[in-house]
């Protein structure tokens, strides 16, 4: 083998052989590389290889780099990450050989099915989890965790795929267009499309953004472009996955919103808790539906198998709630659309310097009523709505980043100019009133008015609604524009939120935000 190998695979001619692996066939390529079907010689078992890209491969830093994170994943070892066996070297050409998986990425099991019962998808994330985990107890960040990544074996093993060339991946590369270098605009977290420093609360993000989608059988944001949908995720609330498929049950939707809240420090802050969560889940789901799954998952939720009514709500509650590497039968493809992370900047550092808009925050802890006051998980509806009466304190700050970009990208030409000549006497928006019901369904909804007590106009208001649990994690939130969404002066404007939750809460934390 020469260097030719590299006009060979951008020809599309299938070579030979990589070092002691005889190639049999070409079973996949992507935004990164090509995957063939080989033979190791010396053990007598079949692998997939995986190579780079001709321009890729011509980049030395980049084949550097890609070496260096191809070692760091080769030592994972985990029944639900694809293993790498390999690393070497043919020509200028660098591979590696991995596990061949045998069977299907969830990304096309969803494609065929439309949707994935939640018990069944609610198995592949946790196990997809687990494998994440040990993943972050070595330092690793996967970076691009969507359907297509995530591999379902002929035995029901979940194996996550892709752990080399995703950590591999820098901005500083020519090919940010695949789609594949920064993560998928998909499933892609608010902090890694702003370019910041991650931690494994991003693959938790993409992760819930995976398990929205298997559940719902779309994408948890869907924009005409990949800038429009990339901003949608660092700024636009999320829709509950029960509003597009009610079948989905509420411990289910609850986690997906928790593991993927716009802030990283709302989210589950560890694949512990994760875990422990989506075990629950399961173990509420597989109760009204067979799951099938590997056996750890299954002893997880035979574990719960004799917790009674009381014991379940005071454990399930929580939040508004998740490429292939060689497969013969599906391989995967590219996820998620091309997009250039350059265009993304430009556009946002754009809007940040113009300093368009200023914002305040109306803050209010309410204290709720005891656990138990709700309706629980698996039980019938609460016996009617129960008002319950709360006291409110106020505070202000600024909106952070992510939100503050997301609105500025939402101001039309005519709102800047305003802006720039907004009088002094600013708009302050308070809560009136505010108070809580219990539907008939069990869910909780939250409903208030509010006046707007300065000088000037507030635009764009809405309100912000998070459920706390006396432990201080978020076990709901919502989100809504206030009616009217534009409050004058001495003005008022009301808000109503339902929160698909019916758990046990300790706080009821609600707050305003609004564009002058």
């Amino acid at each position: 083998m020469t260097d030719d190998i590299r006009n060979d695979i951008a020809a599309d001619v299938r070579p030979e052989r990589f070092g002691s692996y005889r190639v049999e066939k070409r079973i996949g390529a992507g935004g990164m590389g090509v995957v063939y079907l080989a033979l190791d010689e010396a053990l007598q078992r079949q692998v997939a290889l995986k190579t780079l890209l001709p321009v890729l491969a011509a980049d030395p830093e980049f084949v550097a780099r890609f070496k260096r994170e191809a070692q760091s994943a080769a030592a994972l070892n985990h029944p639900n990450i694809t293993q790498i066996y390999t690393i070497g070297q043919e020509g200028s050409v660098p591979f590696f050989a991995m596990e061949l998986i045998r069977g299907r990425s969830l990304e096309a099991i969803v494609k065929e099915k439309g949707v994935i019962p939640a018990h069944e998808a609610a198995g592949y994330i946790l196990q997809a989890a687990r494998g994440l985990r040990h993943a972050a107890q070595k330092d690793l960040i996967h970076r691009d965790i969507k359907p297509s990544n995530l591999m379902l074996a002929e035995d029901g093993v979940v194996k996550i795929t892709d752990f080399g060339l995703a950590k591999a991946a820098r901005a500083e590369t020519q090919l940010t267009a695949t789609g594949e270098v920064l993560g998928s605009p998909g499933y892609i977290s608010p902090e890694q499309a702003q370019g910041v420093a991650l931690d494994a609360r991003s693959d938790i993000y993409s992760l819930g953004a995976t398990f929205y989608h298997l559940v719902t059988g779309r994408l948890p944001f869907e924009a005409p472009t990949p800038v429009a949908m990339i901003v949608k995720h660092m700024s636009e609330p999320l829709r509950s996955p029960r509003a597009v498929n009610p079948s989905v049950p509420y411990p289910v939707a609850s986690a997906i919103q928790k593991m993927m809240a716009k802030r990283p420090g709302e989210r589950f802050q560890d694949y512990d808790a994760l875990i422990r969560e989506l075990e629950r889940a399961l173990a509420i789901t597989s109760s009204e539906a067979p799951v099938t799954m590997r056996a750890g998952a299954a002893a997880a939720a035979q574990s719960w198998s004799g917790t009674t009514g009381a014991e379940m709500r005071g454990r399930a509650g929580r939040s508004p709630l998740p490429g292939s590497a060689g497969t013969v039968e599906t391989p995967g493809r590219p996820g998620g659309v091309p997009w250039v992370l350059i265009v993304l900047a430009a556009l946002l550092g754009i809007l940040v310097a113009a300093g368009i808009v200023k914002h305040r925050r109306a803050v209010l802890a309410a204290a709720a009523a005891a656990p138990g006051t709700f309706a629980g998980v698996g039980e019938g509806p609460a016996p009617g709505p129960a008002p319950v009466e709360t006291q409110m304190s106020f505070t202000s700050r600024p909106a952070g980043d992510s939100l503050r970009q997301g609105l500025r990208a939402g101001l039309s030409g005519d709102e800047r100019v305003r802006e720039r000549f907004r009088q002094k006497n600013r708009a302050n928006l308070a809560f009136v009133t505010n108070d809580h019901s219990i539907l008939p369904d069990g869910r909780i909804k939250v409903f208030g008015r509010v006046q707007n007590n300065g000088g000037g106009v507030a635009s764009q208001a809405r309100a912000r609604v998070r459920i706390l649990l006396d432990n201080g994690n978020t076990a709901a939130e919502g989100e809504t524009p206030l009616d009217p969404s534009v409050i004058p002066p001495q003005g008022t404007a009301t808000f109503e939120i339902p929160l698909d939750y019916s758990g046990p809460i300790g706080t009821i934390k609600a707050e305003l935000i609004w564009v002058e």
